[in-house]
């Protein structure tokens, strides 16, 4: 029971639900954005050869740590199906640098969806409201909204996030 989107995992490990924010680098847009961006700049401003290869290798190099950044420092949240305990780690790399226990006993109900509205679009924050409230993942689409509501039904059986 696995779900995989271009910016977060659910999956089942065990006994254990995790929830992680790590972002995969794809290679072939570290190399398409610059590429692209080099012949729209070129075509669009009539710029010199060597401003827009200037200007779309610093956009490559700024692109590239982005999607490298993004894919080193994550946050991973996991359920202990067996104790109950749902905690939330800062990763960078596969090295721990924090951990924080939301809850000791996690109840699949104080997961809730806070719609968002900007720029036009409309995305979802899941939060989990315990002691305090924790914001989970924005979750940009209302396929992927579904496709969380749907883990979670087949994970915990009758159950329905506001």
């Amino acid at each position: 029971m696995n779900l995989q989107s271009s910016y977060f995992t659910l999956e089942r490990i065990g006994i254990s639900h995790r929830l992680s924010t790590r972002m995969a680098v794809n290679w072939w847009e570290v190399v398409a954005f610059p590429l692209v961006f080099f012949i729209v700049l070129n075509l669009m401003t009539k710029m010199s050869l060597s401003g827009a290869t200037l200007i779309s290798v610093l956009a490559s190099a700024g692109y590239t740590f982005f999607r490298f950044a993004s894919w080193f420092y994550y946050t991973e949240f996991s359920i202990d199906m067996l104790s109950g305990r749902f905690t939330r780690t800062l990763m960078s790399g596969n090295t721990v640098e924090a951990r924080e226990i939301i809850t000791e006993r996690f109840d699949p109900n104080c997961l809730e969806y806070v719609e968002l509205h900007h720029g036009g679009q409309t995305t979802y924050l899941l939060q989990y409201h315990g002691e305090k409230t924790h914001d989970l993942l924005v979750v940009r689409t209302e396929e992927d909204k579904e496709l969380i509501d749907q883990y979670w039904l087949d994970a915990y059986g009758n159950l329905s996030l506001a």
